[in-house]
């Protein structure tokens, strides 16, 4: 299913509501156990599995770990994961800030002027962006 077609109609489907159990019950917990190394290059390399990477995990735990090399798609689908879930939290993180300080957050419009675009005709900014885009 493309994640257009999700809405507050069919998220939950059978799956039931999310219980939530992060700040008292108001918040979610990211849970991932994933490392991607160099996804553009053939040989890249995929880390993934309930395995927390610590002596515990690989001594005393059940824990399952795969190591996928070699597999650019799937590296670069777990990469733009890993991005998102990223920017996500940093959205966040910037708007509470702004918050904090009594300033304007993000009205949520696009920008009427081509200012925007300053840093990355400059170089500044757009190194992750030239990197996947090389």
């Amino acid at each position: 299913m493309r994640a257009a077609r999700i809405d507050d109609r069919t998220i939950l489907g059978d799956l039931g509501a999310e219980r939530f159990t992060a700040h008292n019950g108001i918040g979610a917990i990211i849970h991932d156990k994933l490392v991607v190394i160099d996804p553009r290059s053939p040989n890249c390399t995929v880390i993934l599995g309930s395995h927390n990477l610590g002596f515990k995990a690989s001594y005393s735990n059940d824990e399952n770990l795969l190591i996928v090399t070699g597999d650019q798609e799937l590296a670069a689908a777990y990469a733009v994961h890993i991005l998102d879930v990223y920017d996500h939290y940093r959205f966040r993180a910037i708007e509470t800030e702004r918050q904090r300080k009594g300033q304007k957050g993000w009205s949520g419009f696009i920008e009427e002027n081509d200012r925007w675009q300053k840093g990355y005709v400059q170089g500044r900014k757009g190194a992750l962006m030239r990197y996947f885009a090389r």
